[in-house]
């Protein structure tokens, strides 16, 4: 799993018990808003390759999310923004 801050939400995304790899499922993205203490699914699933040790940066109401490996065989070499 990945946390970062963007926009005074927490963000998550993570391949819980591996289901990216085992089952061929999407890796989630969860967004926390503190004000509801809520958290809550993006509809959508982080798009990159990597499913492990995924780097994560935010700054200026951007976050850049990426690399990290797939399966301990390949690297990821993808990058995403999130805004």
């Amino acid at each position: 799993m990945k946390g970062f801050s963007l926009n005074k939400h927490g963000y998550e995304i993570g391949n819980l018990d591996h289901a990216a790899y085992i089952y061929n499922q999407p890796i989630k993205v969860w967004r926390y808003d503190p004000e509801a203490d809520q958290w809550q699914e993006f509809e959508e699933s982080y798009p990159g390759s990597g499913a492990y040790e995924l780097y994560a940066v935010s700054m200026e109401g951007q976050a850049i999310v990426g690399l990290g490996y797939n399966n301990g065989d390949w690297n990821a070499i993808d990058i995403w923004r999130f805004d």
